[in-house]
């Protein structure tokens, strides 16, 4: 049943892929304008899915694009007019992440209609813009009143900060590419890691770990690191073992990702830190055991032994030894850990549950 109300929903491009599998059932119950943000050069994905939900009744949907740079006055005007976009909605979904939208959002949109998505209440050191995500982010999480976040721990630690938010808690959906268009060939034990590769998600830890549980063990296996990197140079000085490693080090595109994870058994986040992941969701979606940090955004999906395997954040002897235990014992293992994850994905990953989180929150702003 569609509720007469009209919501403009803004996805920044590099949120694509939160907010398109979401996208799929709003206008069942909404008038949704949606507006995909992005710069003109950039590529755009998941162009198929889009055109599918574009066919459906009670939904509009614009790609705004940049032709400029997003900090200079092209940027500006551009923010600007985007803002004059929303004036007539019943509820705007914005997050507070394009350049100049912040004080924008302060100055021309009313509190009490504004939904903020934050993926990252506290922002993760070693990420891009570090100082400057962190002060727009304290000033996000202390104005506004509705929040969207997308994790259990970033729930509870937002309302730490603002105790009087109106704040939803909406676990990501699974992330789906589809099926492997290949056949996995390779029978060696394989890790993955795969994801734009920043300081956080400490890659040389990974890279250390593999080459000390192939000096201890003697077993031959396979690490897959795929993702783009700027620089790539302060991780190859580590690589003792090149036979060890499948490097793919460039931006992995939507329709390599099937067959990506076909080839891996495991997939490995060794962060120093983080507030979510989306990548880890896509390993999820693919059934793979995830080795993860001790990170509250992980604990809530990898079960220690059960699921997958937890070790203290970017620690290299609780790494190795995981690894050493996986490449001993990976046949009576394997399929008692992928069979924990789908008891988890049932538990928690059902699509009209997460839906009815969000059909609920909207309808009480907009009354």
């Amino acid at each position: 049943m569609v509720i007469n109300k009209n919501i403009s929903w803004i996805t920044p491009n590099y949120f694509l892929d939160t907010d398109i599998y979401v996208m799929r059932y709003l206008p069942e119950y909404f008038q949704v304008s949606w507006i995909i943000t992005k710069k003109k050069d950039e590529r755009l994905d998941y162009n198929s899915l889009i055109d599918e939900i574009g066919k459906k009744d009670n939904i509009t949907i614009e790609i705004y694009e940049l032709d400029g740079k997003r900090y200079g006055i092209k940027g500006f005007i551009y923010d600007l007019k985007l803002m004059m976009k929303l004036r007539n909605a019943d509820v705007v979904y914005l997050p507070s992440s394009l350049p100049f939208i912040l004080p924008f959002m302060i100055m021309f949109l009313k509190r009490k209609r504004l939904i903020v998505p934050i993926h990252n209440v506290r922002t993760p050191k070693g990420g891009s813009h570090y100082y400057i995500n962190k002060i727009g982010t304290a000033i996000s999480t202390n104005y506004f009143r509705n929040y969207v976040t997308f994790s259990q721990s970033q729930h509870d630690l937002l309302l730490s900060i603002n105790p009087k938010a109106n704040v939803l808690y909406a676990p990501f959906m699974l992330k789906d590419y589809g099926e492997a268009s290949v056949r996995r060939i390779n029978n060696l034990i394989t890790f993955l890691c795969f994801g734009n590769i920043r300081r956080y998600k400490r890659i040389d830890i990974l890279i250390e770990a593999a080459q000390k549980a192939f000096e201890i063990t003697s077993v031959k296996f396979r690490v897959i690191i795929a993702g783009k990197c700027e620089n790539w140079e302060d991780y190859q000085k580590h690589i003792k073992y090149p036979g060890l490693f499948d490097l793919r080090i460039q931006r992995v595109n939507d329709e390599d990702i099937p067959n990506l994870f076909e080839e891996c058994d495991y997939f490995v986040t060794p962060y120093q830190d983080v507030a979510q992941s989306g990548s880890l969701i896509v390993g999820i979606n693919y059934n793979k055991p995830i080795i993860a940090s001790r990170l509250e955004a992980f604990e809530e999906y990898v079960e220690d032994g059960e699921s997958g395997f937890l070790i203290r954040p970017a620690n290299l002897e609780d790494l190795t030894k995981v690894m050493i235990q996986i490449l001993k014992e990976h046949h009576n293992i394997y399929e008692k850990l992928k069979a924990g994850q789908k008891k988890m994905i049932s538990e928690k990953f059902d699509d009209k549950i997460i839906v009815s989180k969000y059909v609920d929150f909207i309808s009480g702003i907009a009354k």
